[in-house]
């Protein structure tokens, strides 16, 4: 009887001892996971860029194209170029300087409509002739101007009225550089 006593006690200690280790072990196995495959997730909302340049002025507009009457955005912009270069803003047609670099679009664009207009004349920079005077720079004279812009989900209070600060305090931001392309 005490020889099986003795045998039971080590049996349960040696089942004590591998499911200690068991557990260990099926920890290590469940940490390690991979997957193979995945998913288009468009995040942010989906805006295009037009640009138009003549006579020394770039001319903007931002386009919503998401499905017509749905999701609107509230967008801004502005326009980088050379230390020589100097941009004007007309900040018409809805347009203003919201002091931080940027010109915000009051309204707030659904989903197929655009913007109105922002006009930026561009400034070039003077040229020195050989006696060192200023003179109008010469055709083909070539400047980059770039356009950032960014879009927010649009807010409202609860009257119905544009919160755009809370929309840009509070939104996540898309950044769209240049081309008329976003991401």
């Amino acid at each position: 009887m005490m020889k099986k006593k003795h045998f039971i006690l080590a049996a349960l200690a040696v089942v004590l001892v591998l499911s200690s280790s068991i557990g260990i072990a099926l920890a290590y196995f469940t940490t390690y996971a991979t997957a193979r495959g995945g998913y288009v997730i468009h995040l942010g909302n989906q805006t295009e860029l037009r640009e138009d340049y003549e006579n020394g002025q770039k001319t903007l507009q931002i386009k919503n194209t998401a499905e017509a009457g749905t999701r609107p955005v509230f967008v801004r912009a502005k326009a980088l170029a050379g230390t020589d270069v100097t941009l004007t803003y007309a900040d018409e047609n809805h347009w203003y300087d919201g002091g931080d670099g940027y010109h915000y679009y009051t309204e707030a664009v659904y989903g197929q409509e655009t913007t109105g207009q922002e006009v930026i004349t561009i400034t070039f920079p003077k040229q020195k002739d050989d006696t060192g005077k200023d003179i109008e720079p010469k055709d083909g004279t070539v400047v980059n101007v770039t356009v950032i812009y960014e879009c927010v989900p649009a807010v409202f209070t609860a009257e119905g009225f544009p919160d755009r600060t809370t929309a840009w305090a509070n939104g996540k931001v898309t950044v769209i550089n240049g081309e008329g392309t976003n991401g």
